[in-house]
């Protein structure tokens, strides 16, 4: 029998990371996670070697086909099925498809999250990449540079202070909101899957996986225990991991006024409502004056 293929596309900050590793963790599935091809629990990868092999496969990406890439996956070991979580966002995966037509049958489902919990962890990850990146840093300014009106007055009138790292990557992470929004109007009848449910829902995470895999798998009782005892993966969660545990009124009202106002402004301004409200996500206690 072939090989049974999936592919989770998200635009990461959505328990991708923990996604891959629950998948993997089944005796009979090979996933790996990003545009590495490291699988997370082969054994303790170091931050840069991580780092390094993502950045050149990121750039890289664009120049395989699907079925070249699920090809390599097979290569990394026997598995009845492969998948990854996270190589692609689904402009990504439409943009290959099309130059590439694909062979193989793969199973599809996009990942979600609540913006506003989205853009929190969003703005903790880039924060911590540019304490370690000068690259990282420059891109943070170029985003800068792109809403500086904005940003000038925001910090004016709250006193905030644009050369501070945390600052600018809570501004970039807003402003790629566009990319949610994108993403959920590219493929027409892709399923968007809340992460809020599947990494707390064991039904929900067993009929999402039996779809995944084709319904060729034995997803017991003891692999679920298995898989919701993971906890924390990511090391920018690790360093606050009661903070993404909020529910998404609760972080937004802990934010400062500045943080709210930059949220709504681009809430707004990418009409994220009309994309995420009927994936079930509610706004409402988003204060739209907060941007006027």
């Amino acid at each position: 029998m072939t090989g049974t293929y999936f592919v989770v596309t998200c635009c990461g900050f959505s328990g991708s990371k923990w996604l891959a590793a629950a998948f993997d963790k089944h005796p009979e599935i090979l996933c790996t996670h990003a545009a590495s091809d490291f699988r997370i629990w082969e054994r303790p990868y170091n931050a840069a070697e991580l780092d390094a092999c993502a950045e050149v496969e990121w750039k890289h990406r664009h120049l395989k086909s699907l079925d070249d890439y699920l090809g390599d996956l097979g290569g990394l070991g026997d598995a009845t099925v492969y998948g990854n979580v996270h190589r692609y966002r689904v402009v990504d995966l439409a943009r290959i498809r099309d130059q590439w037509p694909p062979e193989k049958q793969v199973q599809l489902v996009n990942l979600v999250r609540h913006p506003v919990l989205w853009a929190e962890s969003g703005g903790r990850h880039f924060a911590h990449l540019a304490e370690t990146s000068v690259l990282n840093r420059f891109e943070l300014l170029q985003a800068c540079m792109l809403e500086l009106d904005f940003y000038q007055s925001l910090a004016q009138r709250h006193r905030v202070d644009l050369l501070d790292w945390n600052v600018l990557a809570f501004l970039s992470a807003c402003q790629y909101m566009s990319a949610l929004v994108k993403d959920t109007q590219i493929m027409p009848g892709l399923r968007h899957l809340p992460m809020e449910r599947i990494t707390a829902e064991r039904e929900l995470y067993r009929e999402v996986l039996e779809g995944l895999t084709a319904g060729r798998l034995d997803i017991s009782e003891v692999y679920l225990d298995e898989v919701f005892g993971i906890g924390h993966v990511n090391r920018h969660r690790q360093s606050d991991p009661e903070a993404d545990r909020n529910e998404p009124d609760r972080q937004y009202a802990a934010w400062p006024e500045w943080k709210r106002e930059a949220f709504v402004k681009f809430l707004t301004k990418y009409q994220v409502r009309a994309a995420y409200e009927p994936l079930g996500y509610s706004f409402s206690f988003c204060d739209d004056r907060a941007a006027a």
